[in-house]
């Protein structure tokens, strides 16, 4: 029974050929253990450029980031505006509907015929304006429709 040599790396180990100026090769023939003081310094030069690949994707996810932050700053400006428009047509429609209400007490106790209304309508752009109505004929139309159910 033979004793073997220990194993030098708990992992294993592999075998790598590669080129290396005469210079470097001559001062690595002087070293005792070559094997071993070249690993440490690849480990070393290797945990280096790890560290730099680290801190490339760190910068990158931070530009990432900040290019996210920016668009969902403009998506949150657009969001208020269109916010503000929205409460502006309520307010709009809102104002329309109270105006209309008014316009259809007011007619109904005038009690003018439906050509002598459309003739009225045209003459008053304010009222058409105020109440929301496209035109004189939109005005007379929804006046009709409502008109009835006013009266019940």
């Amino acid at each position: 029974m033979t004793l073997g040599r220990k194993r030098k790396y708990a992992n294993g180990a592999t075998s790598r050929s590669f080129y290396l100026p005469v210079e470097v090769a001559i001062r690595l023939d002087l070293l005792p253990n070559a094997s071993e003081f070249v690993a440490r310094v690849l480990m070393v030069a290797l945990e280096g450029t790890e560290t730099e690949l680290i801190d490339q994707r760190k910068q990158e996810t931070r530009a990432q980031i900040q290019g996210l932050k920016e668009v969902l700053a403009e998506a949150e400006k657009k969001l208020i505006a269109l916010d503000e428009r929205e409460k502006a047509f309520t307010k709009v429609r809102v104002d329309s509907t109270a105006a209309r209400l008014k316009f259809l007490e007011v007619q109904s106790k005038v009690g003018r015929t439906p050509s002598q209304l459309l003739s009225w309508l045209e003459n008053r752009s304010d009222v058409l304006a105020e109440c929301n109505f496209k035109s004189p004929g939109e005005a007379l139309v929804w006046y009709t429709e409502n008109a009835g159910k006013a009266a019940r």
